[in-house]
């Protein structure tokens, strides 16, 4: 549906820039808030979560879904679409070892809205939390965005850029953050839930 163009050499401005467009019948125009159409149809629900896509120097929200059911063979799937195969693997291990949540014997499935892939650590957390909310039947607390890396350790780390992150979250209406233990970030109109671990995070992101 969109189509990103970056610039890596520019001679009259910044490397490294994003411009959105979408295909229409008249051709390729400008798409002047991602964002704001990625999340056009978002649905508040169990299995959904936002992340904060850094993609050159411009931020998208963009809807994470997860899908959670009991497997039928004797070999759980495990099967993505924007997202690494072998990152969400990685994933799913910290989720079953550092928060105890049961995934042994269920199918996952992960789609990222919109058809974008992400690519940077920033967004583990928030991929993280849409398959903890799938397997729970509880969804993320409205209006909040999750930021950060997860280690083997289900320590929650801190992302990149994350002022800009949050400005984007802010512009939206995502004003409740959940970052690192170790993130210093002072943005008007955030409020920022420092956690150290991915249980922390969980329990304070999913509705009771």
């Amino acid at each position: 549906q969109f189509r990103l163009l970056r610039t890596l050499k520019n001679r009259f401005g910044a490397t490294n820039m994003v411009s959105v467009f979408e295909m229409t019948p008249k051709g390729l125009t400008l798409v002047p808030n991602p964002s704001e159409r990625l999340l056009a149809d978002h649905h508040q629900g169990p299995g959904s979560a936002i992340a904060a896509l850094l993609e050159g120097s411009r931020v998208f929200l963009v809807e994470v879904q997860a899908l959670v059911q009991p497997t039928v063979f004797g070999l759980p799937r495990r099967t993505v679409s924007g997202l690494d195969q072998n990152r969400l693997q990685v994933l799913l291990a910290i989720l079953i070892k550092r928060a105890q949540v049961k995934l042994a014997t269920q199918d996952v499935f992960v789609n990222v809205v919109g058809g974008l892939k992400l690519t940077d650590r920033g967004s583990d957390l928030a991929v993280a939390l849409a398959i903890a909310s799938a397997v729970s039947g509880r969804a993320v607390k409205p209006g909040w965005l999750a930021l950060g890396e997860l280690g083997l350790g289900g320590e929650v780390r801190g992302a990149t850029n994350l002022g800009e992150r949050a400005r984007e979250a802010v512009r939206l209406g995502y004003a409740d953050v959940i970052v690192s233990a170790k993130s210093s970030l002072s943005v008007p109109g955030v409020r920022l839930h420092p956690v150290a671990n991915l249980r922390l995070a969980v329990d304070l992101a999913l509705t009771a």
